[in-house]
């Protein structure tokens, strides 16, 4: 700064000593002004200048804009020749209802200052919020205050791209374009602000709601799983992101390309391409210190990413998990890693809720520290020539309060400590060892590497509950006999019982890739089940019961042995999912042919048949069956509804069968024969009538 100065001095003497009179140079009123500018030059301090840590771009109205991935710096440059020790503040007069506390400014040295934008600040401030700062000095010596330095400065990031965008055949007609929208909490998070997709120069409206989801009314684009062939040998996953877009270009053999753009309210966009020219690059990889794959699935009927569960390292307060560029396209050829680049997101949440804590590109591979808590990463790969790899997503729960417990384990306490290096051999090891540690607040996480014996326990669990997880797969990882009758909560993941038994103090789920070869569910107990868990045989015992808490995805979740064969015996617990999920509980052949009906009760399958005696013309009824139900309906609008079961006695109350516009019989506790149903309708005081037959064998 010195040097500045003196050049700056010995300019302006130059020019000054080149304009001047030299007989009137040292007269009283030419003087003044010149005494009065070195005094003021060499006795106040100014910010001339300063410098961003990250990189800027313009949007369309030509405001500066940065971005939210990361921290910025912005480092100014003072002309400060008495070297002054200055206070120094900062204001944002176009934020409101920003919490601006994580911002700091501070006098670096005698001649720069330096303001930190925290990543979440400016998350908070993004979609176009104004961050222009207007600096202030203050010389507290003296008391005096310097001339402020502000410039403009708006918090905007360019929107992402969209994911697996992949070209298909809709039945030789015409090309469809699908893809994947950014995650649900990136859009929430600072990307509401986008208004517009194009695709191949065509432009449609687009809107993000507050928290993530997407609509693009165009008719040409649709959200529903489709089934289309997809071109080059690529492959697209249908999740809840997915769209696709009808392109209305004919179909014929030959390359083609589609750009995909999306763009924000202040024209920044971002563009990506699917192609059928070139190959696509697989996707990173992301792998625990076990070096096992982490990436996260999808769960097609919940709409969600299941999550993984990690623990800390041994004496670490922290895990690591590795992402590796891929090394191979779609059509299995070797890539040169030179120009491959792997780009990532990494969000404090969930895949729906989230903060943005670290992104970045690399090459290679790459190592992050995850501590405890709810992570969820995105990576994907780049390459000039090739296709954007799929997005690999990642859904990870670490935890600090995991043990580990395998086949080669040992239960000595000199031999193992429970973590993953030295593994229990035993449940009841590791029980022991969370008894110990004397918490019942906590819920612990069981890794079960191999296959173990298993475990029957009666003593109380110092936990708030148990998660047993296979650490490989449930092909793998297995445990044998297993009767918990402890009342905290146990939920499987991941892993295969051959036999697990339960109390009516028990309380046991299975959830995800969890696999039961023989569940026997003692009287007075239940068996929860949820998600794509299954049991081969489940033999219940008095009143014990099956319990779905979640959606079923295998086509038979569950063979059930009752007590008894006996109509009407309840063998699931009623709740809300039972409805929809009783037809993936099947019953092991007997004599007859038995179903669970949506009630929960096993029943006799019957043949029903309905016969439509009369109806009016003025009056719509539908008629369907569903196991051994028969539902009418009534479609005509403002109708009121009287049912009349076997005898039509409008004269007695009592008769009425039911009143709603709606009515259900259960055909499982009816003897063989023919049944009528009557019923009187009336709208805008006219009456309607309608008679059918039930015949049930």
């Amino acid at each position: 700064m010195k040097r500045i100065f003196t050049k700056s001095f010995i300019f302006l003497s130059l020019i000054m000593f080149a304009s001047c009179d030299f007989e009137t140079l040292f007269e009283p009123q030419f003087n003044e002004p010149v005494k009065e500018f070195f005094d003021t030059y060499t006795n106040t301090a100014a910010i001339e200048e300063h410098k961003l840590s990250v990189e800027s771009y313009n949007d369309l109205s030509a405001r500066l804009c940065i971005n939210s991935d990361n921290e910025c710096t912005v480092q100014f440059y003072m002309r400060n020749p008495r070297q002054y020790e200055l206070s120094t503040s900062v204001k944002f007069s176009s934020l409101e209802n920003i919490d601006t506390s994580l911002v700091q400014i501070s006098q670096k040295d005698k001649a720069t200052i330096e303001l930190k934008l925290p990543q979440s600040f400016l998350a908070d401030c993004d979609e176009g919020h104004n961050i222009s700062p207007t600096i202030s000095l203050l010389e507290p010596m003296s008391g005096r205050s310097f001339a402020d330095y502000t410039f403009s400065l708006y918090s905007n990031s360019i929107p992402p791209q969209v994911n697996n965008p992949t070209i298909m055949n809709d039945s030789n007609t015409t090309f469809v374009v699908a893809f994947d929208m950014p995650s649900q909490a990136e859009l929430a998070l600072r990307h509401k602000d986008l208004n517009t997709i194009t695709i191949n120069g065509k432009s449609y409206p687009l809107s993000i709601s507050s928290d993530g989801n997407f609509v693009i009314s165009d008719s040409a684009f649709a959200t529903e799983e489709k089934t289309y062939a997809i071109l080059s040998g690529k492959s697209f996953t249908y999740t809840d992101r997915s769209v696709y877009y009808t392109t209305g270009d004919p179909f014929e053999n030959g390359d083609k390309e589609y750009t995909i753009t999306l763009s924000d309210a202040a024209g920044l966009k971002a563009e990506t391409l699917a192609s059928t020219k070139i190959t696509k690059l697989n996707s990173p990889l992301v792998t625990s210190t076990a070096n096992k794959s982490i990436e996260s699935s999808y769960n097609s009927e919940t709409k969600e990413y299941m999550p993984k569960s990690l623990p800390l390292l041994s004496g670490k307060d922290y895990t690591t998990v590795k992402i590796t560029a891929p090394t191979a396209d779609n059509a299995g050829n070797t890539l040169d890693p030179a120009g491959l680049e792997v780009t990532y997101k990494l969000f404090n949440g969930t895949p729906k809720v989230a903060k943005l804590t670290k992104s970045g590109s690399f090459s290679g591979s790459q190592e992050l520290n995850l501590e405890v808590g709810t992570w969820y990463l995105e990576s994907y790969a780049t390459k000039t020539s090739y296709e954007k790899s799929s997005v690999t997503k990642c859904y990870i729960r670490v935890v600090d309060s995991c043990i580990f417990i395998g086949e080669n384990g040992s239960d000595d306490d000199e031999e193992a400590d429970g973590t993953e290096d030295l593994p229990y051999a035993s449940i009841s090891k590791a029980i022991a060892d969370i008894n110990k540690r004397n918490d019942s607040g906590v819920e612990y996480t069981l890794m079960i590497s191999g296959r173990i014996e298993g475990e029957e326990n009666t003593d109380t669990i110092l936990a708030s509950g148990l998660l047993i997880q296979g650490a490989a797969s449930a092909v793998n990882d297995k445990i044998g006999k297993f009767a918990l009758t402890s009342p905290i909560p146990v939920k499987f993941t991941g892993i295969n019982i051959e036999e697990i038994s339960t109390e009516s103090t028990s309380n046991i789920t299975l959830s995800d890739d969890s696999t039961v070869t023989k569940a026997i569910i003692k009287d007075g107990s239940t068996l929860s089940l949820e998600s794509n868990a299954r049991i081969t045989e489940a033999i219940l015992e008095g009143s014990g019961k099956l319990t779905i808490t979640g959606n079923l995805t295998q086509e038979t979740a569950a063979t059930i042995t009752p007590a008894e064969y006996s109509s009407r015996l309840p063998v699931l617990t009623d709740n809300e999912y039972l409805s929809a999920n009783c037809g993936k509980i099947k019953v092991k052949p007997d004599t007859d042919e038995w179903i669970v009906s949506e009630s929960g009760l096993l029943m006799i399958k019957r043949n029903i048949t309905i016969t439509l005696i009369e109806q009016e013309e003025d009056i719509e009824v539908t008629r369907t069956t569903s196991g051994n139900e028969v539902t009418f309906t009534v479609t005509t609008e403002g109708c009121s509804c009287k049912w009349y079961w076997e005898n039509l006695d409008e004269s007695n109350p009592a008769a009425i069968a039911g009143s709603e516009t709606s009515f259900t019989k259960d055909t499982s506790g009816l003897v063989n024969g023919v049944y009528d149903l009557y019923l009187i309708a009336e709208k805008d005081s006219v009456k309607y009538s309608y008679h059918a037959q039930v015949k049930v064998e």
